[in-house]
């Protein structure tokens, strides 16, 4: 098999020439052209990555540098990456907290969401059943280890109402309870026996005050208490915990 051709700025080097180390050379480059066989012995045709071929678009170029970057971090094993990307967990998690109370804020305050703009991983591991409507933080919503909402949540309750008013109306409708991983303290074991209680409970108020407040039709709702065996965050972290602690509101299929 004959050498593959290089144009000027781009190199010809073997695959042995990579190896597992740390240090990543600034002349990294990703594949311009793969060999058909033998991709050991034969020759591989590198383009540099500041010299991208142009009929790539921006974006894809984008894409290809933030793949080679990913690349190198889980193939070569290098130290430190662990605490990077648990930082990295860390900061999305604590991003996804201020998006949900940006979320509710303006909704609150009546201005519309952009289009597409959907919740942040409301269902964890879980299969989500239905189309999420809305995921609310129960740090706003409800009393701390409580069922009973705040005054805040009832004013929000009342735009969201409206909303599945206009929006989906005598459509069937799924609310769910979720909790982080912290145990029932025994203050509140008389109340709830355990997580799985309270995620519950939390569910059942909500639909309760769209039931008695906005008179919507109790037979329209399912109600779920997952606990905190769904999470969409590290419980490691109080962000986690937080945005653990929510209730996702879905339509069903018709």
């Amino acid at each position: 098999m004959g050498k593959a051709s290089t144009q000027p700025g781009e190199r010809s080097v073997t695959a042995a020439m990579f190896c597992r180390r740390c240090t990543v050379d600034p002349s990294c480059a990703i594949f311009a052209e793969r060999p058909p066989r033998h991709p050991v012995t034969a020759d591989l045709v590198l383009r540099p990555l500041w010299a991208p071929d142009k009929a790539l678009s921006p974006m894809s170029r984008h894409l290809l540098r933030v793949s080679l970057f990913a690349l190198v971090l889980t193939s070569l094993g290098c130290s430190g990456s662990k605490e990077i990307i648990r930082r990295q967990q860390d900061e999305i998690a604590q991003l996804r907290v201020e998006n949900d109370e940006l979320r509710d804020r303006l909704a609150a305050a009546g201005v519309p969401l952009p289009d597409g703009m959907p919740p942040s991983e409301p269902c964890g591991p879980t299969v989500c059943l239905g189309e999420t409507i809305t995921v609310l933080l129960t740090d706003l919503y409800f009393e701390s280890g409580s069922a009973n909402l705040t005054p805040e949540g009832v004013s929000r309750l009342a735009d969201l109402a409206e909303q599945i008013r206009a929006d989906y109306a005598g459509r069937r409708l799924r609310v769910e309870g979720h909790t982080d991983s912290n145990p029932i303290g025994p203050a509140l074991k008389k109340t709830f026996e355990s997580n799985w209680e309270l995620s519950a409970a939390r569910a059942a108020a909500v639909v309760r005050h769209f039931q008695w407040t906005h008179r919507m039709e109790p037979g329209r709702f399912e109600v779920v208490g997952y606990g905190p065996y769904a999470p969409v965050a590290d419980n490691a972290t109080e962000a986690g915990r937080r945005q653990n602690r929510r209730v996702r509101i879905a339509v069903l299929p018709e």
